[in-house]
């Protein structure tokens, strides 16, 4: 009875910690936002990073560069890595700063 206690604790702590991390991330684009002159800089700069990390696992690199020596591995279709995952995809984070950005705007219009 005790392992399952502790297991199932530990499986708490673990999507604790992970919805803490995600929200973190957040917040911390929110402040970004904020002090950021370009409304969009930080949207561009996660577009361009988004950019650079797929070019990276892909074999076909436009430019001569250097490659990092760490092997990553390919991205597989598992749906338990984003759960797990202590970051918010590149994708979801931009679209929440389009719609932060969207919503200054309407706010300023009004």
């Amino acid at each position: 009875m005790a392992r399952i206690l502790s297991l199932f604790n530990l499986i708490a702590y673990y999507f604790y910690l992970h919805r803490f991390l995600r929200k973190r991330e957040f917040r911390a684009d929110n402040v970004a936002l904020r002090i950021a002159e370009v409304p969009y800089a930080l949207k561009n700069a996660l577009e361009e990073l988004k950019y650079y990390e797929t070019i990276l696992r892909s074999n076909d690199i436009p430019l001569p560069t250097i490659q990092p020596q760490l092997e990553r591995k390919k991205e597989e279709r598992f749906y338990i890595t984003t759960l797990v995952s202590t970051h918010p995809s590149y994708d979801e984070r931009i679209a929440r700063i389009m719609a932060i950005v969207d919503m200054y705007r309407i706010y300023e219009l009004n």
